[in-house]
């Protein structure tokens, strides 16, 4: 039997619900927790953002005085009912809860539930809760006792996630539980990308969850072709007050019904369907719905090298009028799936986008142009009015192991940062801009990167109002690293591009440099310096 501490040893390892192997979470953290010690006036406000989200409730039962842990689980031991102010204060912190699916190295004996119903005392035991994440596996967990115990009128939000969803307790006892606490609800969702084909909910959450007032709802079940055409209908009928709804739902005969009232969804502003029929459009929605949509996935299969692949999609796509955002991914991850750009181009030339997403492995500009800058380029020559452009982040190589050999593919033709200048120029109405360059590549003309390179060809009078900028460097590990007045170019030359540029982030990479990074944050330091310089000098700081 070991005590254990009232304080947590270092406030990070429990408090926030993101998995541990986010660096970034992990490190916005520990700043947090580190703020709370600096002094009095910052010591509430970080200690409340450290505890805004949970993943268990196992970090309010380490506030116990007498915690102790038995046979591998959790067990709090009789005490004094004024010596419980820290875990009431705690928990008044609490807005979202992570439940499941990894299990705590160390489990939650009943004990622990018992000793959270009497803290309840009739009153809510999180009064300040706000958000239900629950994901599990289905079957009568820990997780699911608790649920009873959180619950409150204060909830505005509720997710499930996983095969629970299919199974019969939650259409008989969860989801009628969740529905007594309808006044904040304002959002409901519920995803399962496995293929659970069990009990189904159709019926059954129309008429449990049809009476909450929510604005918000999302139902994705991409595996789970059981949903009788008339789904989308009933959803119509029951939900007059959504503003905002996601679908990723399928027919078995993937063909949609038309019983649909006209006056289905009054309140409608966000409409989200994905599409999962490779470069066509699915038959499952409803067509007068799928006029209404503002935001399409597509979900392709395989390579899209036919420049006219998206013919068909994009007859329909154009339309539809209040259509303002497009993203294509691709249906397995971990393949090796690119598009050809002039078979995208079409999507910014017919379609009024703010918004294009390309999430696949790699963006093709053809045969006879190795360079990655010529489909950047050829995007950038496309439509105008785009307020947001991810572009795909690929990667280095891919190996295998057939007979034990180990196979490196062709390493891809990352853009270059003459990338960067052309997208500011062509692009100059982009708010948002995620991409992968490689900082080592030359130009198309074999010139190297050097801040004087691209000074003689910039027109000053095309400012570019870009606010975000998201950057994967793919720089080879066989490269040099980059000087010091490398480093200082490149600032000088983010400000002279980018100058109303507010924050420049690194994207997350399985082949992520932490020196690689640490260089880009130099850069970024840099580039706030020249800006202040250069708004001071202006009169603009």
């Amino acid at each position: 039997m070991t005590s254990m501490t009232t304080e947590p040893r270092s406030g990070i390892d429990f408090i926030h619900p993101t998995p541990s192997n986010n660096k970034s979470a992990r490190s916005r953290g520990q700043q947090l927790y580190a703020l709370s010690k600096v002094c009095k006036a910052f010591h509430e406000p970080a200690l409340d953002c450290l505890w805004h989200n949970l993943p268990g409730i196992e970090p309010l039962l380490k506030l116990h005085p007498a915690l102790t842990v038995i046979n591998g689980a959790y067990c709090p031991q009789q005490i004094d009912a004024d010596k419980v102010g820290k875990f009431k204060k705690f928990s008044k912190r609490v807005r979202g809860i992570r439940l499941g699916p990894t299990e705590p190295s160390v489990h939650t004996a009943f004990a622990s539930y018992a000793w959270l119903g009497q803290q309840r005392n009739t009153l809510p035991l999180l009064p300040a809760l706000r958000r239900i994440y629950l994901e599990g596996a289905g079957g009568d967990t820990q997780q699911l006792g608790l649920l009873p115990l959180i619950l409150s009128p204060s909830i505005k939000a509720v997710e499930f996630q996983g095969p629970l969803i299919f199974i019969e307790a939650f259409c008989s006892w969860i989801l009628p539980l969740v529905c007594t606490c309808p006044d904040a609800m304002q959002s409901f969702s519920m995803t399962d990308p496995s293929h659970s084909q069990q009990v189904p909910i159709w019926d059954a959450f129309t008429r449990i969850a049809g009476s909450l007032p929510i604005n918000t709802l999302e139902i994705c079940f991409p595996n789970n072709p059981t949903m009788p055409p008339s789904f989308v209908g009933q959803l119509g009928g029951k939900f007059a007050c959504l503003t905002s709804l996601t679908l990723d739902i399928h027919t078995p005969s993937h063909g949609a019904s038309n019983q649909i009232s006209s006056k289905a969804f009054p309140a409608l502003s966000s409409l989200h369907l994905v599409h999962r029929s490779h470069t066509k459009i699915c038959g499952c929605y409803p067509p007068q719905l799928v006029q209404q949509a503002t935001s399409i996935t597509l979900y392709v299969e395989s390579s899209v090298t036919n420049v006219g692949a998206f013919k068909d999609a994009l007859d329909t796509l154009s339309a539809i009028q209040p259509l303002a955002r497009i993203r294509i991914e691709q249906s397995y991850p971990h393949h090796e799936i690119s598009i050809l750009a002039s078979a995208v181009c079409p999507f910014l030339q017919r379609l009024n986008l703010k918004e294009l997403h390309l999430g696949v492995w790699g963006l093709d500009s053809g045969p006879n142009n190795p360079h990655g800058q010529q489909a950047i380029k050829a995007l950038a020559d496309a439509g105008s009015g785009l307020r947001s452009l991810t572009l795909p982040l690929g990667r280095r190589a891919v190996y295998w192991f057939p007979s034990r050999r180990i196979v490196q593919f062709p390493r891809p033709n990352y853009p270059s940062v003459g990338s960067l200048v052309y997208l500011a120029q062509q692009k100059s109405a982009l708010r948002h801009l995620a991409l992968s360059i490689d900082s080592s590549a030359a130009e198309e003309n074999g010139v190297t990167f050097g801040f004087k390179t691209f000074a003689a060809g910039w027109n000053p009078e095309r400012i570019s109002n870009l606010r975000h900028l998201e950057l994967a460097d793919m720089r080879a590990t066989s490269a040099p690293v980059l000087t010091g007045a490398q480093c200082k170019d490149l600032a000088l030359l983010l400000d002279t591009i980018f100058p109303n540029l507010e924050s420049l982030s690194m994207l997350d990479s399985p082949e992520a440099d932490t020196a690689r990074d640490e260089q880009w944050d130099t850069i970024d330091e840099l580039r706030r310096s020249f800006k202040e310089l250069r708004l001071y000098r202006s009169g603009h700081f």
